[in-house]
């Protein structure tokens, strides 16, 4: 996958990998490196996360008590998370 365009990234793993688009394909402890970071949620973590293969930004605002709101400020690349008041 090195090497792809990452508006050709969905279309050619749907094609070859279809199961890597899978949500449990894959933790965010070793996340596939594709060359780009996937910016994912679903599966709440306490603080967000990012580094060069993965942006997560599930915080648990719709699903805990004390969950917090994440989100990604493109194209800086941009944590932002605010708490319940």
């Amino acid at each position: 996958m090195k090497g792809l365009a990452p508006e050709a990234a969905v279309p050619w793993l749907a094609e070859k990998l279809p199961n890597s688009l899978r949500v449990t394909a894959h933790d965010l402890e070793n996340p596939p490196d594709l060359g780009w970071p996937i910016i994912v949620g679903h599966r709440v973590i306490e603080a967000p996360i990012k580094d060069r293969r993965v942006i997560a930004i599930d915080t648990g605002a719709g699903v805990r008590a004390d969950g917090m709101l994440s989100a990604v400020v493109l194209p800086n690349v941009e944590l932002v998370t605010v708490g319940r008041e």
